[in-house]
């Protein structure tokens, strides 16, 4: 794939979850830009800090690793506290010892590349994690890993509003107004004189349903079924 390509991969990745497009959508678009052989996408409750695995092409095997031993790896821990970005290749030999990723799935597997990334919401909740393997040794070319790294902010928002989807997001009886009129397209001033409301407010509302959506922008709350 050369850089163009892969430039324009990511942004059809970055459309996808502007429009509100499903997770399953948004996981073929990642994996277009990086073509995994093995891959999981997982919500994290913060509750009662389980995994719901919401796409993903993958041995069942790696889904029990997620659920019940991930967040016992001491090198994940710090990857997720750290908000890191570290490939297999990449991974130095302490690390390598020290993960039980590595020692307990990776190794027995024979998972040659791979990624184990935590995923953020725009306001920095943990929300998930994206996990990517090959089976053969293949180089993921720096392009297409700056791009991958690019791209996180808006795969971790997409599985912050998916949680906030399936919970249907409680709006307020003039939220729900101002996102009826996101939704036909009107700008904040003409939102004010349909609403008869000035356009601060209007402003401080999409602000508000944007934050209570978990989404980036208008096009994207407009895109959100509540």
């Amino acid at each position: 794939m050369g850089s163009n390509t892969a430039t324009q991969t990511a942004l059809e990745v970055q459309r996808q979850v502007e429009r509100g497009a499903s997770l399953e959508r948004v996981f073929r678009a990642v994996r277009e830009l990086v073509p995994f052989e093995a891959g999981l996408m997982s919500r994290f409750d913060v509750n009662d800090r389980t995994y719901t695995h919401v796409a993903g092409v993958v041995p069942a095997r790696l889904e029990r690793f997620v659920s019940d031993e991930l967040d016992e790896d001491p090198v994940f821990e710090r990857v997720r506290a750290d908000r890191e970005t570290i490939w297999l290749s990449q991974m130095g030999r302490q690390d390598r010892r020290a993960s039980t990723t590595i020692t307990d799935f990776v190794v027995p597997e024979g998972i040659c590349e791979g990624v184990t990334q935590p995923l953020f919401s725009y306001s920095g909740e943990y929300v998930g994690v994206l996990n990517l393997a090959w089976y053969h040794h293949i180089d993921v070319d720096q392009d297409r890993r700056d791009l991958f790294r690019l791209l996180l902010p808006a795969i971790g928002a997409a599985v912050y509003a998916g949680e906030h989807r399936c919970r249907r997001p409680e709006l307020s009886v003039r939220e729900r107004e101002v996102l009826h009129q996101i939704r036909a397209g009107h700008t904040n001033a003409q939102i004010g004189r349909v609403l008869g409301i000035s356009t601060r407010t209007v402003a401080t509302h999409v602000e508000h349903i944007l934050a209570k959506l978990g989404v980036a922008n208008r096009a994207a709350a407009a895109a959100v079924m509540t």
